[in-house]
């Protein structure tokens, strides 16, 4: 059984706390319309797993953030990434 936090109590029970930045491998169908968005900052954490590309675009199309870590020879790489 999956337990969570409630972002939004957890902010506001929180002294001088406005905001929660955290990273998800989740896919972006786990965010749903209940999802406090305006007290938690979510990016999504691209991997090398085949699907990850795809839900990183979901998020970006979202209006959120994705990262990517990477080498510095893959860079030109990741600038060239325009879809699946």
């Amino acid at each position: 059984m999956e337990h969570l936090i409630d972002m939004r109590l957890f902010v506001e029970s929180t002294v001088g706390m406005n905001k929660f930045y955290d990273y998800t491998k989740h896919g972006y169908s786990r965010i749903n319309s209940s999802f406090p968005l305006d007290v938690y900052h979510l990016t999504y954490s691209v991997d090398e797993k085949r699907h990850s590309k795809r839900e990183a675009l979901k998020y970006l199309e979202a209006g959120l953030s994705v990262s990517i870590v990477m080498h510095e020879s893959d860079k030109q790489r990741v600038i060239d990434f325009d879809g699946v």
